[in-house]
């Protein structure tokens, strides 16, 4: 048994766990501490402390292990005594843990969410004093201050959209310690920030003086990027994804970078880019094809080849600086786009490309592709022509009876021509006085629909691969291809686009009906649903399958998970025509695992058996399986507005 201490370099002293111990010791207000040091799975610096008294505290861990306690009655001097517990954790619950801890800049609060560990930062009591655990190293003017800020500069780029910024960025936003607090408390919650980069350190332990040592690097430009660590990640098409992780200082750097050029860029990017935007996603994308690509005959599918490994930097970068004219903050960009990676211990040199993964890298790339965006809207207008179709001749002379016999009073006669107009088409859509060209693209697919001939989309298609070629782009030979938007499908986002092969008849005033125009129809693929479910473990054999993961969970977290599953298919899926078969599908598959798990959990023959016990809807203490809908809004997109800069 032996009492640890661990001092991290650079921490404040009043956070530091090893001196308060050392303080209460010789303020006879801690007697001894008993711990028994066992080696960690994964910080391999210092021993780690270990007790079998956390279970009683609900898992409320601080950093590195640390129980914060309030002793009212027995201590007026400090008025908090910390207890530092060890605790034995596997694998996969330090994974779970976020970097904990009474944070020094601002805690997290509230219950842990779903399985993850991470929420709750220390048990601790407000009480009668001041006490400097609750102390804020920041006002809330000065937070509001930062982001006044930021709206007078996105006023500035809306009013002025084709004037450079001519304002010192790098003074009055990356050495502001308020600004950089704000960037680390954008991402600071996410778990994934506790992977480390190159190096072991992590966000673990972040406090003001690094903070502080950091802004002294800024101002005299001595702050480099590390390069990040390269790993690969599969994709649907069988290869790999590159992926770079940062370090975790550089990524509020690049947090405040990305604020910034969110705030110069937001009103300059066009409404057709739909991807890694605020306020943007793949619905707004889908949404907008919907309404503007009905007319469309035809469809170009586009995708380039390695579009952000094949970012030119020198282009980008004259890119950015023709709007930025601050060559400081221009000058932090290029320095981190040229950080490069380590591979297999080998440091590699980024020559061209965003690296995937890193912060900046979305607003980068769009600022990028907003040439090809602004190429494409200016040759829509120049080729868009004419604004309504026009109706044939056989449509307008059935029409003129029809109306004639109304007028006579003649019933009869009205009726039957009324019955030959909707068994006809009633538009030319072969009419070449009526030309139009719409476009959408979310990061680096991108969609164009035409209506005009074969040879029009064909001329579009070289058109933009010429373009592409100006900007060091290369335009997917195998991914991108010509549809009839008629005959055959197109995927986008996950999503099947034809047109419906039925006519729609609407019913009018006085009984009469009106034939409608065929309109685009959105379909999921149930066979690709069914894929993603056996590729999750929720199917096996072409059966459902218990996810023996969620086994140690009580009962109303099992279900919970579960309808986390169900909630992100329905929510995305939510406009699709095939939505009733659709969760049809989803119910019966996540349903039979489901009652296969609760009926393992609790020792129960048969799936029968779990919902004899717990009901058709498998439910818990608190918690039931979500009752299904089957009715769908073609135009339900989840689509919500807020303001992107808070």
């Amino acid at each position: 048994m032996s009492v640890l201490s661990e001092l991290g370099q650079g921490e404040s002293p009043r956070l530091n766990k090893a001196s308060l111990l050392e303080a209460l010791i010789k303020l006879n207000l801690l007697s001894f501490v008993l711990m028994q040091g066992t080696p960690p799975m994964i910080k391999a610096i210092l021993l780690e402390a270990n007790s079998l008294m956390d279970s009683q505290f609900n898992h409320n861990l601080g950093r590195d292990g640390v129980f914060i306690l309030c002793n009212i009655s027995n201590i007026r001097i400090l008025q908090v005594i910390i207890y530092t517990f060890g605790f034995t954790k596997t694998d996969n619950e330090k994974s779970q843990l976020s970097k904990g801890g009474y944070n020094p800049i601002n805690n997290n609060k509230g219950r842990p969410k779903s399985i993850n560990t991470h929420g709750i930062r220390g048990i601790t009591k407000k009480i009668p004093g001041n006490n400097f655990l609750s102390v804020k190293n920041y006002s809330t003017g000065s937070t509001n201050n930062v982001i006044n800020k930021l709206k007078n500069l996105n006023e500035r780029s809306k009013n002025f959209i084709n004037s450079p910024i001519d304002r010192n960025l790098y003074k009055i936003f990356i050495l502001d310690k308020n600004f950089l607090l704000l960037a680390y408390n954008k991402f600071k919650s996410n778990p994934g920030n506790m992977t480390p980069g190159v190096t072991p350190e992590t966000l673990d332990g972040f406090c003001l003086i690094t903070l502080d040592n950091l802004i002294t690097d800024l101002k005299n430009e001595s702050f480099k990027f590390k390069p990040a660590r390269r790993i690969y990640i599969p994709k649907n098409n069988g290869k790999l994804r590159p992926l770079s992780i940062g370090s975790p200082i550089d990524k509020i750097i690049q947090e405040a970078i990305k604020m910034i050029l969110e705030a110069i860029y937001e009103p300059v990017f066009l409404n057709v880019s739909h991807g890694f935007r605020p306020n943007k996603s793949c619905h707004t994308a889908l949404k907008g094809i919907y309404v503007n690509f009905q007319q469309a005959r035809w469809m170009i599918e586009g995708d380039f080849k390695n579009c952000f490994d094949s970012i030119d930097h020198n282009n980008l970068m004259n890119l950015i600086e023709n709007k930025i004219l601050d060559r400081q903050f221009t000058k932090l960009i290029h320095k981190c786009i040229k950080a490069g990676y380590m591979e297999s211990r080998v440091l590699k040199h980024s020559l061209s490309g965003v690296p995937q993964g890193s912060i900046i890298s979305p607003i980068l790339s769009n600022i990028y592709l907003h040439q090809l965006d602004s190429f494409i809207i200016n040759l829509s207008s120049k080729f868009n022509k004419g604004t309504k179709l026009r109706t044939t001749s056989e449509y307008e002379k059935i029409r003129y009876l029809q109306n004639k016999y109304k007028r006579l009073g003649n019933i009869d006669k009205m009726s039957y021509y009324n019955k030959l107009l909707l068994k006809m088409n009633p538009y030319n859509y072969h009419d070449d006085s009526i030309k139009k060209l719409v476009y959408t693209r979310y990061a680096d697919d991108w969609v164009i629909g035409i209506k005009g001939s074969k040879d029009d989309a064909i001329s579009i298609l070289n058109l933009i691969t010429e373009f592409c070629k100006k900007i060091k782009l290369v335009i997917s030979e195998n991914k991108t291809k010509i549809t009839h938007l008629n005959s055959k499908t197109v995927t986008f986002l996950g999503i099947n686009i034809n047109r419906t092969k039925y006519t729609k008849v609407k019913r009018m005033r006085f009984g009469f009906k009106q034939r409608l125009n065929k309109r685009l129809r959105f379909t999921v693929s149930i066979d690709k649903i069914r894929k993603k479910l056996t590729e999750a473990q929720f199917i096996k054999f072409g059966k459902a399958y218990p996810k023996f993961i969620w086994l140690p969970l009580n009962h109303d977290l099992i279900v919970h998970q579960y309808n986390s599953v169900f909630r992100g298919y329905i929510n995305y899926y939510s406009f699709v025509s095939n939505y009733s078969k659709m969760v049809g599908v989803l119910t019966l598959i996540l349903k039979r695992s489901l009652a296969k798990l609760l009926a393992t959990k609790f020792n129960l023959k048969t799936q029968k058996q779990a919902y004899i016990k717990f009901g058709p809807y498998l439910s818990g203490p608190k918690i039931s399986f979500i009752k299904s809908k089957y009715s769908s809004n073609p135009m339900d997109f989840k689509i919500k507005i807020k303001d992107y800069i808070e």
